[in-house]
């Protein structure tokens, strides 16, 4: 990941983070063999294409999100979802992101997939 909009979180909060983010949303019998959070949802996502994500109102209205890159096991502090819809926008076909977005509070998380779908639960 060469340019991203936001500031990785220290270590120790992203542990904390990851962990409260499997509980809450991860179906840990589907993760031993799917791999990523996303593909491993215990709960039915509503499914977009990144056009209609980047349209979703309520991600608009919070102001710092966090982006949980499962690829390289990060979270970043994210000011707008407008600064992550742009930055998953720009990537070159052979960037692949699997993320989650979500905020504090993890009452929804959007996940952004490497099959060029959009994923969300509780929006």
């Amino acid at each position: 990941m060469d340019f991203f909009p936001g500031v990785r979180v220290n270590e120790q909060k992203e542990r904390i983070i990851i962990n409260q983010l499997k509980k809450k949303f991860v179906d840990y019998d589907l993760l031993s063999t799917r791999i990523l959070f996303w593909n491993s949802f215990k709960f039915k996502p509503q499914k977009y294409t990144l056009e209609q994500a980047k349209q979703l109102k309520q991600p608009h209205l919070v102001k710092n999100l966090y982006f949980y890159n499962e690829r390289e096991r990060r979270v970043y502090k994210v000011e707008s979802y407008t600064a992550i819809c742009d930055y998953i926008e720009k990537l070159e076909p052979w960037e692949n992101v699997d993320a989650l977005v979500f905020k504090e509070d993890m009452s929804w998380v959007i996940a952004f997939t490497h099959e060029d779908i959009v994923l969300s639960i509780g929006l």
